[in-house]
């Protein structure tokens, strides 16, 4: 019984991300922007947790993970991050190399905020407020990744472009 409530947690989280994403864009709909299916049959493929129309992602060129994980703590990121926030950004990765997209890890533990983590870059100190990391991992393709508020993150999507 774990196991079907944490899918249908996890899947609720990514239905979530999915429509706050579509929010900032007006003209798309949720069929340029969704959550992947377990069971597939969609039209556009995806590696990540958010599926893309090739129309959709010209704007969003992101390759999303979500993880809602009942013990995760904001803490499990630094001073280096746990064993698990390691695999879940390795799987990030992944998943944006397969895509070609940057990769954005989305993650929230029960009843706590939801943080955002992408590799750092200058237009990341625009944010008001972030964290960099420095993660020596050479199995990591980004070494510098910034810890966000997914509110701070969402919101300024449209200015990205």
């Amino acid at each position: 019984m774990a196991g079907r409530k944490s899918s249908s947690k996890g899947a609720a989280f990514e239905l979530l991300v999915a429509k706050a994403v579509l929010k900032q864009f007006p003209g798309f709909t949720e069929e340029d922007c969704h959550r992947t299916p377990k069971s597939g049959g969609h039209p556009y493929e995806s590696s990540s947790d958010l599926r893309l129309s090739p129309e959709f992602r010209k704007v969003f060129p992101y390759a999303v993970e979500c993880k809602h994980h009942k013990d995760f703590k904001i803490g499990q990121m630094w001073p280096k991050p746990s064993a698990l926030v390691l695999s879940w950004l390795l799987q990030t990765e992944k998943a944006a190399q397969e895509e070609g997209g940057t990769p954005i890890l989305v993650m929230r533990g029960n009843f706590t905020p939801i943080y955002v983590a992408l590799p750092a870059s200058p237009s990341i100190f625009g944010y008001k407020q972030h964290i960099t990391l420095e993660i020596d991992d050479g199995r990591l393709q980004h070494s510098f990744w910034a810890v966000l508020p997914f509110e701070d993150w969402i919101s300024s999507l449209p200015n990205l472009q």
